[in-house]
């Protein structure tokens, strides 16, 4: 219970940067989304159940903030977090490039789902302009966010793992 009360706060700290800091270091109105680096990196630490359970979460905080479909963004953030967990766990947990490569990927991804459901859906379908202006730039703000914030809250998962008592179990099968 500890573990997750520890997930939540940190859910609610990325939301509370993206929200307010972020918007001072966008550059050309594209910035990092801090919240898709959580069910990426929970999924890698802990295994496909903590991908889910942090994707869940800050994927409805970014729904609720970012005004999109409700549902869209927790939609695909479960879907990273189960894929960073799933692909990632035979990998070990000092590896640095496989994160940021699944982090970059799902960046990519995650903008382009967006940009299907908030402009082809409308009949706006300039997809050129927006692989350019918006698509490719946050998905790199994002890789450098991750780069930026991966071993910090490696450090963090690691010590709530301990004080939680769950060592260094990294693929639960229960979500408590």
């Amino acid at each position: 219970m500890k573990y997750r009360l520890y997930q939540i706060v940190l859910i609610f700290v990325f939301f509370i940067v993206q929200t307010v800091f972020v918007p001072f270091i966008r550059v050309s109105g594209n910035g990092p989304e801090l919240l898709l680096l959580l069910p990426v990196f929970f999924g890698f630490f802990g295994g496909p159940v903590n991908g889910i359970f942090v994707g869940v979460l800050a994927g409805i905080l970014a729904d609720v903030y970012g005004g999109t479909l409700l549902g869209t963004s927790a939609f695909l953030f479960v879907c990273f977090g189960y894929m960073s967990g799933k692909l990632l766990e035979n990998v070990e947990q000092e590896e640095f490039f496989f994160p940021m490569m699944l982090t970059v990927l799902s960046a990519f991804l995650y903008e382009c789902a967006m940009w299907f459901v908030l402009f082809v859906l409308h009949n706006r379908i300039d997809a050129g302009f927006f692989f350019t202006r918006k698509i490719l730039p946050i998905s790199l703000y994002t890789l450098a966010a991750g780069i930026a914030l991966y071993f910090p809250v490696r450090c963090l998962d690691r010590k709530m793992r301990a004080a939680a008592g769950r060592g260094g179990k990294r693929n639960e099968k229960h979500l408590s």
